[in-house]
């Protein structure tokens, strides 16, 4: 019985195996850099026709990155997800204080708009949820995914279904 950390094929498998996946992450390394180049392209872009042009082209790199490694690939599309999100955050909140401001007129409208928030956000994340499994080829825990984030919704809109009930219960009577 040899020991194989001193056999010179072992030493020379291992070498190899090393190489190639040195040579794998400096790949994913720049196909990394061309798409961090190309989402920054696009956040400078104050025309939305050459902010809409790169979004195939974005597309186009992370399904060849998916056929290389699909694990690379689900972080960025994951990365690239979260960042897209978090450039729109301003603007959500903007949008949340004026509806805010307008609903807090009404007495009774700020439960609601709580829920109808909760709601929203419900939503927008497992739609997230969603699509990022399908962008992994899980597309049956995609659905799951979708169907739990609809009975969430459902759950959570339970109040406002009740209070527009009451309201139309109210106005009948």
């Amino acid at each position: 019985k040899s020991d194989s950390s001193n056999n010179p094929d072992d030493i020379a498998r291992l070498q190899q195996t090393y190489d190639r996946i040195e040579l794998q992450g400096e790949n994913m390394m720049n196909k990394l850099t061309a798409l961090k180049n190309a989402y920054e392209e696009i956040k400078d872009s104050s025309d939305p026709i050459v902010a809409n042009a790169y979004h195939p082209e974005i597309e186009e790199r992370i399904k060849n990155l998916r056929k290389e490694n699909g694990i690379a690939a689900l972080a960025v599309a994951a990365v690239a997800g979260v960042i897209i999100m978090l450039s729109v955050i301003n603007d959500l909140v903007s949008l949340i204080g004026y509806v805010r401001g307008l609903v807090s007129e009404i007495p009774s409208a700020s439960d609601n708009l709580a829920v109808l928030l909760k709601c929203i956000g419900i939503g927008y994340i497992s739609s997230f949820g969603a699509s990022t499994c399908s962008d992994i080829g899980e597309k049956g825990l995609a659905d799951k995914i979708t169907l739990a984030g609809r009975v969430c919704v459902l759950i959570a809109g339970l109040p406002l279904l009740t209070s527009f009930l009451e309201t139309v219960g109210e106005v009948l009577c």
